[in-house]
């Protein structure tokens, strides 16, 4: 049986303004994945909530659904490219915005 583990990687970052994540060292939340595009997505506050939009041509899933732009009003989890990207986990706090980076892997070690 599979099993799927995450890892908090990283302290939790928080922010007020617009940022980026992405692999460039000037994305504020830095993410070493090869698939993981250098300006991947763009998280910045709107009046109802924090928009995440995808750059063109890349892709996440928010809380397991395929999406390039969300609003976020609660804690969510995005795996950025696919099913097997790294995870993220966005949380509004008020005005900030709480980023949580996790370090995830699958196991195939057999459930005794």
């Amino acid at each position: 049986m599979r099993q799927f583990f995450a890892h908090l990687s990283s302290e939790p970052q928080i922010f007020t303004a617009a940022f980026m994540i992405g692999r460039a060292p000037v994305c504020a939340v830095i993410v070493s994945h090869p698939r993981v595009s250098r300006e991947h997505l763009m998280v910045e506050p709107t009046p109802v909530g924090w928009r995440a939009t995808c750059a063109a041509g890349r892709s996440m899933l928010i809380d397991g659904r395929w999406a390039t732009s969300a609003i976020l009003t609660r804690e969510t989890r995005i795996q950025l490219v696919d099913q097997f990207g790294p995870l993220i986990s966005l949380t509004p706090t008020g005005g900030a915005l709480v980023v949580r980076q996790f370090f995830a892997h699958l196991s195939s070690e057999p459930q005794i």
